[in-house]
């Protein structure tokens, strides 16, 4: 089975139109990617993703607040868009037969990462080829997605693109007639999951409202938020605990304790709270009359 992870579409305020294309869907003020691929032994057989491959060792520098939980428990969702990712063997055929699959879930919108492993040309004949649906590359070469024939850019990794491009990229996006939604996020801590020595420090929520501050003067067309539950590179504004349970008494975690001012558990949902300020600030910036 092909591998495609789901961005979770988190409808926070009004969506709004985004093109002006006949076909074109609308797109939320913010979206934000959401993983399924948790799983626990007691809904499915086994730890999944929550410990590290081939090991016993847990796989986050944060502990949920909830716990471990499985994917399958969670609720249905408002509205939901795809996150294509790499796979063995994918190719544009495979990739339009994915494509068609989800279409018929309902599923419109389509996040491709890492999209130029195939051509340009490619893409362009696959895109014309399906109406209503909308194709976002998480780039910031825009003649390629234009060339491409995306309807837009997005950028996810918050570690090469900090917010000091979101300017240059929507500016570039829209004299393309490309749609740009620059990705944002809390920070970034892969250490105990890959190993992965780069890390963005949260500095208590500073790190968060810096890439929205430049998100939102980049004039966007939305906002992507990189993420609701990735916790293998702490990049997620899930709710956290302060401590692990007793269970994992031994296990160090970090936690969000400090941030924006708050601690123990008014903590926990400091980044959840903050992400709704965000868009709401968002939505004022792209529609000043709703608060006249």
């Amino acid at each position: 089975m092909r591998v495609f992870f789901a961005a979770l579409l988190l409808l926070l305020l009004a969506a709004v139109p985004a093109s002006a294309r006949e076909d074109a869907v609308l797109i939320p003020d913010a979206s934000i990617f959401y993983y399924p691929w948790y799983g626990t032994p007691a809904k499915d057989g086994a730890w999944v993703h929550w410990v590290k491959p081939e090991t016993t060792s847990f796989a986050s520098n944060y502990f949920p607040a909830r716990g471990l939980y499985s994917s399958s428990d969670e609720g249905v969702v408002q509205a939901v868009a795809a996150h294509l990712e790499p796979y063995p063997g994918r190719t544009i055929l495979s990739v339009q037969s994915d494509i068609e699959h989800l279409q018929t879930l309902g599923i419109k919108r389509f996040y491709v990462y890492r999209p130029f492993d195939l051509p340009d040309a490619e893409w362009a004949a696959l895109r014309d080829s399906i109406p209503g649906i909308q194709l976002f590359a998480q780039t910031a070469l825009v003649g390629h997605a234009a060339t491409a024939h995306f309807d837009g850019i997005y950028t996810y990794d918050i570690l090469q693109y900090g917010g000091g491009n979101f300017a240059r990229l929507c500016k570039q996006a829209h004299r393309a007639h490309l749609l740009c939604l620059p990705s944002v996020g809390p920070g970034f801590d892969a250490m105990r999951a890959t190993g992965d020595k780069r890390i963005k420090p949260r500095r208590n929520g500073k790190t968060y409202d810096s890439m929205w501050r430049a998100a939102i003067k980049a004039a966007p067309d939305g906002v992507t938020i990189t993420s609701y539950n990735e916790w293998h590179e702490g990049t997620q504004i899930e709710p956290a605990r302060d401590t692990p349970p007793r269970s994992a008494a031994k296990l160090a975690v970090e936690s969000y304790d400090g941030a924006y001012g708050l601690h123990g558990k008014s903590a926990q949902r400091a980044y959840l709270a903050r992400t709704l300020f965000w868009v709401a600030a968002f939505s004022r910036a792209q529609r000043p009359e709703l608060t006249s």
